[in-house]
């Protein structure tokens, strides 16, 4: 058994442990408000959640099963030029559990999926794609020691100069990605102006039936924190070590290290905090070992509960590097934008989980004005999602791997629009990944991309139990370097009409249209006609 595959099945075994606890606690809560109904129906779990508790009723575990069928007709199936494009129709199956357990030592919050593909024409071999996670931590002693744990899997396509965001077009080209990551950590409250944190971090990346040459990664890393707060002067004190590993690598691992010290000031108390940075940094790639002193600064502006602005820019071992990230909410409007510049590895990406944009965050930003309970404001963003027919994700650039340190430049803008009838999302995004080799070779495959996308949704609400939308597509991958003269473009336009025939069920239906221009695949075109059924049990 490989190092890698030791994790992955400890934590499979501790979600399931835990899943099954809750499936079984969440049974019984339901027979108990069966029983207490009085009218012997079975009780909706939606509506559960947000009704009073029985007596003796615990609605710390949460569970909701959920059933979606899709049924995709399309004229060019493996995205083919004219000459032999083939069409065929795809039937996936997807079950779902969604589940939450809020307790004073434990919190579980897990998604679990999977997509069964079957090809009717029998143009491509059945598949089955899981599309999970589960994020866990368990508080050991209180107030003191927890213990952080997180499972994921979830596919997408392999090749970076493919198709960035047309998963149900391209099921046959996604191949599997599983995280597994496990994270003690330490956090005390020294008296009522001082906070120590102390923490590990250990995160497992497989790639399966990816590209051949594509290896298994490790990240490890370590970081601690003290801070004074400021009244109005105070202090934060840092220490950080990362490092990557990558199997299929014969160089070293790629390490970054530093060590900051930072004045705080305290401009506008609760609203304005400045930030003066000094320290040391060192990256270790290949033959490379590069220090510098670390010279910079920020400010964090929360002129209101609803807004906040982060600003960092530091000198760092391979130059400026910064982080600006912007949020504000309101009841009907929520909006994240950021800017960075950093040095990362394809290991430290892909540990992050940075998927692209959670439209539930936006969602549950919003609905926090309205809904101070989280559980119940979480079960209002499902069910707002389920009848609008929303995506929960919106479309981010690929984690492009390579084994040696990056350096990744990025810009992205979110926005959710709520009204009564409409609702608008908005996504674009800029990333510019490049290989940091120093004085070595180029490696074997290289990251160097330039990524773009944007996408806008619209989406009104025909009647109180049909919705109507529309969405837009571009996405651009141009690569430089060692990866010059390759570029994709892809364009697409989605209409689709969504009827709910009951609180748990709903019916969808659309129409597809995707344009390809690309000097890696074919340039093609492609029209799809899906029908889907969603059941929440």
């Amino acid at each position: 058994m490989s190092p890698c595959s030791r994790p992955a099945l400890a934590a499979v075994a501790l979600a399931a442990t835990l899943l099954a606890g809750a499936s079984g606690a969440w049974a019984q809560s339901r027979l108990t408000q069966g029983a207490a109904g009085g009218d012997g129906q079975p009780v909706d779990p939606a509506l559960a959640i947000n009704a009073p508790p029985p007596a003796g009723v615990s609605q710390a575990i949460q569970v909701r099963p959920a059933l979606q069928l899709r049924s995709t007709t399309t004229n060019n199936i493996s995205l083919s030029g004219p000459d032999s494009a083939r069409a065929d129709t795809v039937v996936v199956a997807t079950p779902r559990l969604d589940a939450r357990v809020n307790t004073p030592g434990l919190r579980l919050e897990a998604a679990l999926a999977a997509d069964l593909v079957s090809y009717v024409g029998r143009s491509r071999a059945d598949r089955f794609f899981p599309n999970a996670r589960a994020d866990a931590t368990v508080q050991l002693a209180e107030r003191l020691l927890f213990v952080d744990a997180g499972l994921s899997a979830d596919t997408s396509t392999p090749n970076p100069f493919g198709l960035l965001d047309a998963p149900s077009q391209t099921v046959f080209t996604r191949s599997t990605t599983t995280r597994e990551r496990i994270s003690p950590h330490i956090d005390r409250e020294l008296g009522q102006d001082a906070r120590l944190q102390l923490r590990t971090d250990h995160s497992w990346v497989q790639n399966e039936a990816g590209i051949a040459t594509l290896g298994d990664a490790r990240l490890s890393e370590q970081t601690g924190q003290y801070e004074l707060r400021p009244q109005p002067l105070g202090l934060r004190l840092q220490g950080q070590r990362q490092a990557s590993t990558f199997s299929q690598s014969g160089s070293s691992d790629v390490t970054f290290e530093n060590a900051r010290a930072s004045l705080l000031y305290a401009a506008l108390p609760q609203q304005l905090l400045l930030i003066v940075t000094g320290g040391t940094d060192r990256g270790r790639f290949g033959s490379n070992d590069v220090r510098e002193t670390v010279r910079g600064g920020g400010l964090v502006w929360t002129p209101t509960d609803r807004t906040r602005l982060d600003l960092q820019a530091e000198k760092r071992f391979f130059g400026t590097g910064w982080n600006v990230s912007f949020s504000h909410r309101s009841p009907f409007l929520g909006i994240n934008a950021g800017l960075t510049q950093q040095a990362t590895t394809y290991a430290a990406q892909v540990a992050a989980l940075a998927a692209g944009a959670d439209l539930t965050q936006l969602f549950d930003a919003m609905l926090s004005t309205r809904i101070s309970n989280p559980a119940e404001r979480a079960a209002a963003v499902q069910q707002l999602i389920a009848q609008r027919n929303l995506p929960t994700t919106l479309g981010s650039a690929l984690n492009l791997y390579s084994a040696t340190a990056q350096l990744q430049k990025g810009a992205n803008l979110s926005l959710a629009l709520l009204g009564v009838r409409h609702t608008v999302t908005l996504r674009t995004f800029y990333t510019r990944t490049e290989d940091l080799i120093g004085n070595d070779l180029p490696p074997l495959i290289s990251s160097d991309a330039r990524q773009y996308g944007s996408s806008l949704g619209l989406n009104r609400r025909l009647r109180p139990e049909t919705t109507a939308d529309v969405t837009f597509g571009r996405t651009r991958v141009v690569g430089f370097g060692a990866n010059a003269a390759t570029r994709t473009s892809t364009s697409s336009v989605r209409l689709g009409l969504s009827q709910a025939f009951s609180p748990r069920t709903t019916g969808t239906v659309s129409l597809d249209r995707l344009w390809i221009d690309s000097t890696v695949l074919a340039d093609a075109n492609q029209t799809s006609l899906t029908f889907g059924l969603l059941h929440r049990f």
